[in-house]
């Protein structure tokens, strides 16, 4: 009973053999490759995760600003048909107008007024492409078609995400009738002293504050007719063509004078 006692003792002393040994260290090299590969790809996936909402998020909400300020504009002040680097609005507002957006150094800024520059994307993206165009329609409409492309600021290719959209941004700028344009009610203006028509063009006649004049004339006024500078005056044609400018001076005769 001793001798079996003493070798079984020394049997547990003896430790891990050779073989088990490497037996332990592969299993413990293929569990750490396994174990590092699985963290590679989790942190690969989570930085490219990252990445595209970062582009996601700020493409949105460029795409968002060039939407409502197309349609708060009131004219797309660009050539049609022609590519631009840079969308240039008129607006209504003096202190927005006029209101551009445009590139520099990989990101995308807009101009409103005598404002300050605003940068509408960060340092995390970079904006690859911006490019717009002005496209008119039959209807009346003006379309800006702007394509964006923004790609994540990393020189890590495994990260790295690009996005490029599309966008059509569909402004009226002119209206078509089939009927007449009578106003709901009395009262009210078009345009006003800040926002002014430039041309009007009218095959019938025009009655201020009176009906349509009688047929020979065009304009039929029911009040006085007032000329805001004494440089202004009443241009009248004589049969063979010759314009004269009808006047009065600080005495209060008339002079006939050249047309300007």
């Amino acid at each position: 009973m001793k001798t079996c006692y003493n070798n079984s003792m020394k049997r547990k002393n003896d430790g891990f053999s050779l073989i088990e040994l490497l037996m332990y260290i592969a299993i413990f090299a293929v569990s750490a490759t396994l174990l590092i590969g699985i963290l590679t790809t989790v942190t690969r996936v989570q930085g490219r995760q990252q990445s595209e909402a970062v582009v996601t998020k700020q493409i949105t909400f460029v795409n968002q600003t060039i939407q409502r300020i197309v349609h708060e504009s009131s004219l797309i002040d660009m050539p049609s048909g022609v590519a631009s680097s840079s969308l240039t609005l008129r607006m209504a507002s003096s202190t927005g107008d006029p209101t551009r957006i445009y590139v520099s150094n990989g990101r995308l800024y807009i101009k409103e007024g005598t404002k300050e520059d605003v940068p509408l994307t960060d340092g995390n993206v970079i904006v690859d492409t911006f490019r717009v165009k002005k496209l008119e329609s039959k209807e009346g409409k003006s379309l800006v078609q702007v394509g964006l492309g923004i790609s994540y600021n990393t020189a890590d290719p495994k990260v790295k995400f690009s996005r490029v959209i599309e966008i059509m941004v569909t402004r009226i700028t002119a209206a078509s009738f089939d009927s007449d344009l009578v106003p709901l009610g009395s009262g009210l203006s078009v345009g006003n002293s800040g926002n002014n028509w430039q041309n009007g063009y009218f095959s019938g006649g025009v009655g201020i504050g009176i009906d349509a004049p009688s047929a020979g004339a065009k304009l039929k006024v029911a009040g006085n007719i007032e000329f805001s500078d004494s440089s202004y005056g009443l241009l009248l044609k004589s049969p063979n063509g010759t314009c004269y400018k009808l006047s009065v001076s600080n005495s209060g005769t008339l002079s006939v004078g050249g047309c300007p």
